[in-house]
């Protein structure tokens, strides 16, 4: 096993009285005394006459030295893709490092495109004093480079587009080892992915990277969600937000769908609410004694056998549309007693976050959310109001600084 494993291109040099190209490559592999030396000429005649030469000149400095040319020293691509393959075959956990000083400016570029596609950082020049154009045989001086900033660059590509595909902890994940050079988009998906969870206490905490007025009206929306409770208007409009935002527009029909029954469910316990309804802590005697409900016989005989098995009765979404039925709630109107859309919103326990593997048609998911929103509005005209307050921040305002390379 190696600890530092150094790959070098290994061209011609020019023609010069005063300069060796097999000395210059010898100094800097002598300077940086690694235990495996990869050198990568091209296979003309030359080229590898200088590797070979380089090969033996520090066959007793370093354990082990291969060559391993390129096929054709004036493609690009061709060099990229080669040196990509020479790459994979080192051992990636050591210390690896590139110098592609000398060979043509295919191979030069090709080295250090490939070290950015294979994330290595190390990137090092022979440099010194030139003459004819050259650099002087024995005052070779090693210049390094970092290219953690064009690797991290890579990647912040990639996570904005995970992000605005709507994956955000992927995209997280991508930066997790950059977040110190991207710190806004990394804060952005991990704020988005645990906002999609309901999560509001980590997603408020994942906020706090930034005093741009867009993180600060982010921050303000999740502090007014965390302080909502369960049940309330607030959490109702942002499930309502999520099953647009980040399942319909992304083609999840199922969870869509899931979160649908759930909102719904939710209004349905709202009202109840409204109505100084315990849900959580439910006992006949509280709906009986409401003037507002009125229970039908059999709805009536069904709850008092759930709380004499039970000892309490839960409510779920059927039974709380059900209990809400006499007092006109367009939420019982417009799905419960819906011929049509009732049986779509029953289909989520048909699907994997049910009781089966249903697929649902997005174009039905669609029509029902639709159906929310204008029961929604027609239950609570005010939350008309929320939809400007409980929305998602636009990323592009949140990551603006971090376009491009990060300064």
């Amino acid at each position: 096993m190696h600890n530092y494993i150094y790959l070098c291109t290994v061209g011609t040099g020019t023609a010069g009285a005063s300069s060796n190209v097999a000395e210059g490559i010898m100094a800097a592999i002598r300077y940086a005394a690694p235990d495996m030396v990869v050198l990568i000429p091209s296979k003309s005649e030359d080229s590898m006459a200088v590797a070979q030469i380089v090969a033996e000149g520090i066959a007793d400095s370093c354990a082990g030295v291969k060559i391993e040319p390129l096929t054709n020293h004036d493609n690009l691509l061709l060099c990229r893709r080669e040196i990509n393959r020479i790459i994979n075959t080192v051992d990636l956990a050591a210390k690896v490092v590139l110098n592609p000083t000398s060979g043509t400016k295919q191979m030069t570029t090709a080295a250090v495109l490939a070290a950015i596609d294979k994330n290595l950082e190390n990137i090092e020049y022979i440099t010194g004093p030139r003459r004819d154009g050259v650099i002087v045989t024995g005052q070779e001086k090693i210049s390094r480079l970092s290219a953690r900033r064009f690797i991290a660059a890579k990647y912040h590509g990639r996570a904005v587009e995970l992000l605005k595909s709507g994956a955000p902890h992927a995209a997280a994940k991508l930066l997790d080892p950059y977040k110190d050079i991207y710190p806004l988009t990394h804060a952005a998906a991990m704020m988005h992915h645990h906002w999609r969870r309901f999560d509001y206490n980590t997603a408020l905490s994942c906020a706090k990277c930034s005093d741009d007025e867009a993180w600060k009206d982010a921050r303000l929306t999740l502090s007014r969600l965390r302080k909502a409770h369960n049940i309330s208007l607030e959490r109702i409009v942002d499930m309502r937000n999520y099953a647009f935002y980040y399942c319909i527009e992304q083609g999840e029909s199922e969870e869509a769908l899931a979160i649908i029954y759930r909102a719904v469910e939710a209004c349905a316990k709202l009202r109840l609410k409204e109505m100084h309804v315990d849900c959580d802590n439910l006992q006949i005697e509280s709906i009986t004694g409401n003037p507002e409900l009125k229970l039908a016989t059999p709805l009536r005989n069904k709850l008092q056998s759930m709380q004499q098995q039970d000892g309490k009765i839960q409510l779920g979404l059927k039974l709380s549309l059900e209990i809400l039925s006499s007092t006109g709630f367009p939420f019982t109107k417009n799905f419960l007693n819906n011929k049509i859309y009732w049986p779509v919103l029953m289909e989520r326990n048909n699907t994997r976050y049910g009781h089966g593997t249903r697929f649902i048609d997005i174009n039905d998911v669609q029509a029902l959310l639709r159906l929310f929103n204008l029961t929604l509005e027609e239950t609570w005209p005010q939350v008309v109001e929320l939809y400007d307050v409980i929305k998602y921040p636009k990323l592009q305002f949140l990551i603006n600084r971090e376009d491009n390379y990060a300064q």
